[in-house]
Order: C-alpha cells, then sequence, then structure tokens
C-alpha cells in the first residue's frame, strides 16, 4: 500500500502517461477479487498484459493483439509486473459523487471511503485516513479480531485427535473383550457339556443296574414258578391216577418236595427290589449368562 502512496505524491513530476489516472501502482498485497484488473474487451478471465492509453482500457493477450491491428497509432503500454507471484493490479475508484476525483481517504466517523472533495464538503470536521493507512490499520484489526482462530483450530484439531484415539481404543478393547467373551462361552459350553455326559452316564448306569436287580428276580421267580408248576402238575396228576398209582406215591417224598417249593416260595421277593422312581431336577442356579459387560 506504500506504493500507492508514493505514486500519489510523485504523480505531477516523475509519471506523465495517463496510466496514473486509470491505475494504481502494483500492489504488494492481494486485493478484494472485485478490485482485479480484467479486460474491458472480453468477458474471459484471461490476465491482463496491456492497457491502452488512448482508450484508457485494460487488455488480454488476444485482444491486446487485435487492438494493435485496428488501432496502429494507439499507445499500447503493457504491464511487465501483472501477474508475478505476490502482485496485482488494481483499478482506480472514483467517487460516485465527485466522479474525477479517486477515492483516497476514510471517513472514520461514517465507516466510508470519500475523496479529497468530500473531506472538504460533506465529511468536513470528521476523522479522516488516507486509504492506504486506514486499510492498514483496518487489516490489522481485523487479523487480530479472526486470530483467536488459530488457536481454535489447534484446539479442534487436538479434539479431533482425542476422538479418533478414543474410537481406537475402543476398538482395540472391544477385539479383546470379543476374545475373553469367547473364551468364556467356549469355556462354559465344555464344562456344560462335560456335565451334560456325567447326567447321561449316571442315568445309563442306574439303569443298568436296576435292569440286572429287576432281570435277576425274574428269574428267581421263574425258577419257584417252575417248581410251583411241578407241584401243581403232580396234584392234577393224582387227581387222575388210579387207586394204586396213589397209594404208590409216598407221603414223605411229597410232603419233603412241598417243604423244599414252599422254603423256595417264601425266599421270593415278589416286591421289585428297585423303585421304579427316575427324575431330573434342573439345577437352582443354571449357567445362563457368561458375564456382566460393564461401560461408561
Amino acid at each position: 500500500m506504500a506504493a500507492k502512496q508514493e505514486i500519489n505524491k510523485n504523480t505531477a513530476n516523475n509519471l506523465n502517461c495517463s496510466l496514473c489516472t486509470k491505475f494504481l501502482a502494483v500492489l504488494k498485497h492481494k486485493p478484494e477479487s472485485e478490485n482485479e484488473l480484467k479486460c474491458d474487451k472480453c468477458e474471459e478471465d484471461d490476465p491482463v498484459v496491456a492497457l491502452c492509453v488512448d482508450c484508457e482500457v485494460c487488455l488480454c493477450q488476444d485482444c491486446c493483439k487485435a487492438h494493435k491491428k485496428q488501432n496502429k497509432t494507439h499507445n499500447i503500454t503493457d504491464v511487465p509486473s501483472f501477474g508475478k507471484e505476490g502482485t496485482t493490479v488494481q483499478k482506480v475508484l472514483y467517487c460516485p459523487e465527485h466522479q474525477k476525483n479517486e477515492l483516497d481517504y476514510y471517513c472514520e466517523t461514517c465507516d466510508k471511503i470519500i475523496c479529497l472533495y468530500c473531506t472538504m464538503k460533506d465529511h468536513m470536521g470528521h476523522k479522516h485516513n488516507i486509504v492506504d493507512k486506514a486499510a492498514s490499520e483496518h487489516r490489522n484489526m481485523l487479523i487480530k479480531t479472526i486470530s483467536p482462530v488459530e488457536e481454535m483450530s489447534k484446539s479442534l484439531t487436538k479434539a479431533e485427535a482425542d476422538i479418533v484415539s478414543t474410537l481406537e481404543k475402543i476398538k482395540e478393547q472391544a477385539g479383546k473383550i470379543n476374545e475373553e467373551i469367547d473364551k468364556c462361552y467356549v469355556e462354559q459350553l465344555q464344562e456344560l457339556n462335560r456335565h451334560h455326559k456325567q447326567l447321561k452316564k449316571q442315568l445309563d448306569d442306574a439303569v443298568s443296574r436296576k435292569e440286572k436287580a429287576l432281570n435277576k428276580q425274574v428269574e428267581e421267580m421263574k425258577s419257584v414258578e417252575g417248581e410251583v408248576a411241578k407241584m401243581s402238575k403232580l396234584s392234577e396228576d393224582l387227581e387222575k391216577s388210579s387207586d394204586r398209582k396213589v397209594l404208590s406215591t409216598k407221603k414223605e417224598d411229597v410232603e419233603g418236595e412241598m417243604k423244599r417249593v414252599s422254603s423256595h416260595y417264601k425266599d421270593v421277593k415278589t416286591q421289585p427290589v428297585e423303585y421304579d422312581s427316575l427324575e431330573f431336577v434342573r439345577a437352582l442356579n443354571p449357567v445362563l449368562k457368561l458375564g456382566d459387560l460393564f461401560i461408561s
């Protein structure tokens, strides 16, 4: 911005071309986009490379060539510094009230850009400053106002990193807990299977034991039944036998056999030696869960 001040001070003595009435000097800062020079002959966004002093227009590369062919006597001046990094050319802004005067002043009282004539008329007595200095102070003020965003950005970046880190830790912990849950499930499943097999074996052993005892009891009972049937047959035969046959049967033999059968009959257990009661009672505290998950 200091470059413009220098140009304003030396315009009358050093710069005799009409460029100074239309353009500011090349500045060391980038202005707002609407203040950058654009070609006055076309609507393209190609950079301005020359100025026609006679027509007071900005020209891009293509328009410059065409303008030179059509207006061979016009004074067309190149803009050698335009397009270099860090430099921009700005159009001169004129006062809407006093159109021949540039807007070179800033009224701090009204917060408005004005011309020299405005300072002596509508803005007389107000606090004025030249545009370059006012813009510099305004820029510094705005930058200072916006400066907290740097800390905000750092804070947000750190917070985002912390959140990402937390998410990674959650996923890592979840992976470990999943493994622990699976391990617990497998262990309890194995224990449940072992207990299942144990119960089945106990049941099979009990049935086998009862079956063996009851089968033995049945065999003993069948043996006595055979002896009783034999004696019953003897009784039937005696009913049908002749007198001589009956008299030939010795009483002592029959009494002895009957005594033996009666003894065997008394020894036989007519009630089942094993109970028919089989029952399964569920555990009071069966394994219904693997554990508890605590989330904070």
